[in-house]
């Protein structure tokens, strides 16, 4: 049974850390949108 909680929140660990991933690579690329047009 503890294998199951075990995993379980594994997965919720891998779930926030990926969406913390996306919500950064957004970011990201929201500045370079608004960074790239004042070099070209």
């Amino acid at each position: 049974m503890s294998y199951i909680i075990k995993f379980t929140f594994k997965f919720f660990e891998m779930a926030t850390y990926i969406s913390q991933l996306t919500l950064d690579i957004e970011l990201v690329s929201s500045e370079l949108l608004v960074i790239l047009p004042g070099f070209i």
